[in-house]
């Protein structure tokens, strides 16, 4: 996961805003702190991963069904060293 770069840059840049034209400690605090909590939650929701997971163990299931395959047909393709 790592840190939500893009709420950091955001925040920080909000925060410099907020402090160069003297808004009050809490507002710079909620300007800094709410978008690092959306790019929290954004990357959090991010499904990408679960899809990139899925299609790597469905890769390696059917490799592994492959392999399995063949080394107990082994006699079908007539070689004795199938790998």
């Amino acid at each position: 996961m790592g840190l939500p770069k893009v709420g950091l840059a955001v925040g920080t840049g909000l925060l410099a805003y907020s402090t160069i034209f003297n808004f009050s400690i809490p507002t710079r605090i909620m300007y800094f702190a709410l978008p690092v909590f959306a790019g929290y939650v954004w990357g959090r929701r991010t499904t990408s991963s679960e899809v990139q997971t899925s299609e790597f163990l469905d890769w390696v299931f059917q490799y592994r069904k492959a392999r399995v395959f063949n080394e107990t047909n082994r006699h079908l393709f007539n070689n004795p060293e199938v790998n």
